[in-house]
């Protein structure tokens, strides 16, 4: 997860996937616009387009909760959009995930 910009309690940035699957190794960058809601401790972040280099990625609808710390994002669910045919439509496909900041390297 890379942020762009910031500003307030908004964001945007992107996601680079990388999946090597049993069938197909799914390879993009999903481009997000966010935002932080102070009062939930929860960040929102929806899916706005993506460069795909293989693979069948759709975006996704992210949330998760934000430690004390706010290094920590947690209790993350998410749900795919996706184009199926000519029917663009919100998939049932549900998923958890979790992250945590760490120092770049570089």
């Amino acid at each position: 997860m890379i942020i762009q910009t910031c500003q307030n309690n908004t964001f945007t940035g992107y996601f680079n996937w990388y999946e090597a699957g049993k069938k197909e190794t799914y390879l993009g960058r999903e481009y997000f616009k966010g935002r932080y809601d102070e009062q939930k401790r929860q960040v929102l972040i929806k899916g706005t387009r993506l460069e795909q280099d293989s693979g069948d990625l759709v975006r996704g609808k992210y949330r998760a909760g934000v430690s004390d710390d706010r290094i920590t994002l947690t209790d993350g669910t998410m749900s795919s959009i996706g184009i199926w045919g000519v029917l663009e439509k919100i998939l049932s496909i549900k998923g958890t995930w979790e992250a945590e900041w760490v120092k770049d390297e570089w």
